[in-house]
């Protein structure tokens, strides 16, 4: 049955597979995204067609919010951790932790107005030249792929983080925790500050965060543990000046720390690709040669010995020539020349086609971060340390030395190694009694004196008994190197080494001979890390607390119905709460409103509201109000089901309503004092509060037969609602924009519906 002014359309009335904890509309296109009790996260279409899952595997699930252009998910795990995805494919593009469960995720735009264009318009430092001045990224090979493959010699995916299409206006991640702090996130990949809500309780869980249209205060609803085991709401305000003043600053940075970021996880993927590539290739050769060095040891001989001998004499005893012919074979010696050439081949090409473009591109935007920080007026302000930065690139300068560095080793490794396994195979055949291939060419004096280093360098043995054969692997693990390269020993570096002053310069880039490149990569990352962090300390303790108001006392069993909206047209903050002891069945509105005489400062009143009947109904049916949230920023959605104690249940009727917030008379809502409300004084059971009955004023409902609600998710912008029953495991879909069906075919269409659940009841999704 619908209102008689209006309808909601059922679309679908599907079973779920698991019991549902949390779901929200995409804001530009018909897709629900859901989060099961077991933590996996499902994306549905409208028609309730699965268009992809990312199972708990993953991480637990347990909060989601849609990016506002409608193309990242963002999935809050249980553990802390916070993914983005990709809407099209389920691929996560980008990850980091808050460090605790995440209660509350919201992701806000700041809203677009002409005056706000018009100063974006006059900044300065608007304009990003790194497309036209960098090369773009070469495609990484996938894991197992040949380097020199077609796919990867394709230019790679310019955007992954999904930033080139951001607005100018900023694009806020909120998320609260069960600590009772905000994390926020500029464009989802930038936390600029972590705001500690109440430092009034210890055990504080934040239930809802909004921002006021001009960004200069942020509202959140908590819920707290009294001393006394008392529950409480609370709603606090914060000022933010420097993040509303500093909001095209913040813009510029926030973009260009997530082009630094996503430049890190490639950088990083190439260093794990490169040391795949060498997947410990002379393990087996240096096993055998470790057991042969202990035979000879034993005889008073050693391995380097042995080769030296062969080399410079032509003889071999019968213990190297049966490890030759019989351990190491022919065959053996081709297959490992062949992996070494290869995977020495891959590391390089990484090292000069891969490595070297991303490090170039973090050079270029790590020096234009600097310069931002030079301009303290605007950048500086926010945290921005020139100093911290310039160690950054002094680290990265340190990195793009010791690619070169290992460049260089793989050449010359390359060469002694070919050098060495021509002669020994050349070894093997004569030993074998058989012809030398003409392609095996005669060793010149520069061959012989190569091959006699290669032997004595890394033929020894060294304290554990290993040999130091293979001198690539070794800038792959995160210890000092063992066999330290010449490279760049010039008579300048031993200039600078020499000169104190030179050494502190930050414009000497330091060559750290005997640390790893994985090593260095690390030290990079915590580097870049390091300078980010002083931004968000800076903004964080910036915001400062303005009013803290005890909104209602709760039963820790009673489910909380908490939800805010920002008006564009008036900038005011609406919010709507449920949760108190004494008013069970009635929700409170709270209009907060800047102050036009007061920088910043805000103004609150409120109003209660209940439903006694809906129109057309039964004197003796009453309503009480499941779940509230709001449709858009002048119209509320609610969730009714009818009282009394003669019914199940089973029995009684649920109704899904549109409230416009115009049927409230302004003259309900009272205003109050932000000192008013604390410590054990509700502005809920306040008696001035007015209390306001829209049943009667009721024109767009339906009731809902035969199901049993529990809550709502709606969605203004795409005119859509979904409607979870109480146990969790059914929804029903409506368009909240269409006419109903005839009612003279509503009970066949009941039976289809309750038919059709049956059938599925069973089926998983």
């Amino acid at each position: 049955m619908a209102g008689s002014s209006g309808s909601f359309r059922q679309l679908k009335d599907k079973p779920c597979s698991a019991e549902v904890s949390c779901m929200k509309w995409s804001p530009k296109m018909d897709l629900l995204a859901l989060v099961s009790a077991e933590g996996e996260v499902w994306l549905h279409r409208l028609s309730w067609k699965r268009v992809w899952c990312v199972p708990a595997s993953e991480g637990k699930a347990v909060q989601i919010a849609w990016r506002p252009d409608g193309k990242v998910l963002c999935v809050g795990h249980q553990d802390g951790t916070i993914k983005l995805f990709d809407v099209e494919n389920a691929e996560c593009i980008h990850t980091c932790s808050i460090g605790e469960t995440p209660s509350y995720m919201d992701w806000i735009e700041q809203v677009k107005t002409s005056s706000l264009c018009k100063d974006i318009d006059k900044q300065p430092f608007n304009v990003d030249k790194a497309e036209l001045l960098l090369p773009t990224l070469p495609s990484l090979p996938k894991s197992g792929e040949s380097l020199f493959s077609k796919d990867s010699n394709e230019e790679g995916n310019k955007d992954p983080k999904k930033l080139s299409s951001l607005p100018e206006e900023l694009s806020i991640l909120c998320i609260g925790d069960k600590k009772g702090q905000v994390h926020i996130f500029l464009y989802g990949v930038f936390l600029c500050g972590v705001v500690s809500m109440t430092n009034t309780f210890e055990d504080s869980e934040i239930l809802n965060v909004s921002f006021s249209t001009n960004l200069k205060v942020i509202s959140a609803v908590i819920k707290s543990m009294t001393s006394s085991d008392q529950q409480v709401l609370l709603l606090e305000l914060y000022g933010s000046p420097l993040l509303s003043s500093r909001q095209h600053e913040l813009s510029v940075v926030s973009k260009k720390i997530g082009t630094i970021l996503t430049l890190m996880e490639y950088f990083n993927k190439t260093i794990t690709l490169m040391s795949e590539a060498w997947e410990d290739i002379l393990l087996e050769m240096d096993t055998k040669l470790t057991t042969f060095a202990s035979e000879r040891l034993s005889a008073g001989s050693s391995v380097s010995e042995e080769f030296l001998t062969l080399l410079t004499r032509g003889t071999a005893s019968p213990e190297l020539q049966a490890f030759l012919l019989h351990e190491l074979t022919e065959k053996g010696l081709k297959k490992l020349g062949h992996n070494i050439e290869n995977s020495y081949s891959s590391i390089q090409g990484l090292a000069l086609k891969h490595l070297q473009c991303v490090t170039q591109a973090l050079l270029f935007h790590l020096t234009e971060m600097n310069g931002m920080a030079k301009w303290y007026d605007h950048f500086g302000i926010l945290g921005l340390s020139d100093e911290s930065i310039q160690k950054t690139i002094k680290m990265l300068g340190s990195v793009m030395l010791k690619t070169r560095e290992l460049v260089d080793v793989i050449e010359t490794s390359l060469k002694s190694f070919k050098a060495f396994f021509q002669w020994l195979y050349s070894v093997i055949l004569r030993l074998s009694d058989e012809a030398v291939p003409s392609y095996v060419k005669q060793f010149s004096q520069q061959d012989i004196i190569m091959i006699a280093n290669f032997l004595e360098d890394q033929l020894k043995v060294n304290d554990q008994g290993k040999f130091s054969l293979e001198r690539v692997g070794q800038y792959f693990e995160n210890k000092p190197l063992t066999d330290i390269s010449s490279y760049g020993d010039t008579p300048w570096t031993r200039f600078v080494a020499s000169n104190p002053v030179l050494i502190r310069s930050p414009l000497i880039i330091t060559h750290n001979k005997n640390v790893s490149l994985t090593t260095l990569a690390k030290q990079l990352q915590e580097s870049i890390e390091s300078a980010f962090e002083k931004l968000a300390d800076t903004i964080g303790n910036s915001f400062q607390c303005q009013s803290s108001t005890h909104l209602a006392d709760c039963d820790s069993s009673s489910s909380v119905t908490v939800s805010q909206s920002t008006s564009k047209a008036t900038g005011a903050q609406n919010l709507v709460f449920g949760a108190g002891k004494h008013e069970l069945n009635k929700v409170f509105l709270v209009c907060l409103t800047s102050d036009q005489n007061n920088e910043g400062a805000v103004t609150g009143k409120a109003s209660k509201v209940f439903v006694s009947q809906i129109p057309t109904e039964e004197d003796d049916i009453s309503y009480g109000i499941l779940d509230a949230m709001f449709y858009d920023s002048e119209t509320l959605t609610v969730l009714l089901k009818e009282k009394g104690i003669d019914k199940t249940e089973g029995e009684k009727v649920t109704v899904l309503a549109q409230v416009p917030l115009n049927l409230i008379p302004l003259d309900s809502f009272i205003p109050f004092s932000k000192k008013e409300f604390h410590y054990g004084s509700f502005l809920a059971i306040s008696p001035s509060l007015a209390v306001h009955d829209i049943g009667p004023k009721l024109t767009h409902y339906r009731k809902l037969s035969g199901f049993q609600s529990g809550s709502i998710s709606v969605s203004g912008s795409r005119k859509v609602s979904c409607v979870l029953s109480s146990t969790r495991r059914r929804v029903k879909l409506f368009d909240m924009d269409a006419e109903d069906e005839e009612e003279d075919d509503e009970d066949e269409v009941s039976k289809n519906e309750s038919k059709d659940f049956e059938e599925t009841a069973n089926t998983t999704l």
